[in-house]
């Protein structure tokens, strides 16, 4: 590692996979020297404890833990709380419960395991849905095909999509019904004033 850090300094990700390492303390000091260093990889060693602070790897997001038997999760885990920048992190969890404790500790955490955390969107609230029926633009009353009303839910629907209310399938379902009805409306209309035109048109 120090001839790594004297010949690339600025290295931004080191991959120390499978080589065997008992320890990261050993290897601390040296790998705070690479200040741009944001990802590490120490998969598949044998280190069983982490130090208990690692804050001079201040810039480290990315870091890769899986496949070292680690003695103790939650001590572990308070290792882990000690990097300020940590987003993505990789590390053997047996259960649910060892889940649950990683996310209560990490609560800036981004990626576990290379799932995305909290990747549901959220229902929106009532106030959300009433800012978009504000936008809701007004039908002009000279249009007897309703043409103008149609446009109206047509911007309604992009106003929501803006503004990403659009999560929930029952408003989407039931705002498509809607604008579905209206088009047939409009397409019936048109075709009842086009057939009377046409038969006034034979009849003179």
């Amino acid at each position: 590692l120090n001839q790594l850090y004297v010949s690339t300094p600025y290295l931004r990700c080191i991959n120390l996979d499978s080589r065997g390492l008992k320890s990261v303390s050993s290897i601390l000091p040296i790998l705070a020297k690479f200040k741009l260093l944001d990802e590490l990889e120490l998969a598949n060693n044998n280190i069983t404890t982490l130090p208990e602070d690692m804050s001079v790897l201040r810039n480290l997001q990315t870091f890769n833990i899986s496949g070292n038997p680690l003695s103790n999760l939650k001590d572990t885990v308070l290792s882990l709380k000690s990097l300020p920048k940590l987003k993505k992190l990789s590390l053997n969890l047996e259960d649910k419960e060892s889940v649950q404790i990683v996310l209560e500790t990490l609560p800036l955490l981004e990626y576990l395991n290379n799932e995305l955390i909290n990747s549901e969107p959220q229902e929106p609230s009532k106030a959300q849905i009433l800012s978009v029926h504000a936008f809701r633009p007004k039908p002009r009353e000279d249009n007897k095909f309703g043409g103008d009303e149609f446009q109206s839910e047509l911007e309604l629907c992009h106003s929501m999509k803006d503004l990403r209310l659009i999560y929930e399938p029952d408003i989407k379902h039931r705002l498509n019904a809607e604008i579905s009805a209206k088009h047939s409306k409009i397409k019936t209309d048109l075709q009842k004033e086009l057939s009377s035109k046409s038969s006034s048109s034979g009849v003179g």
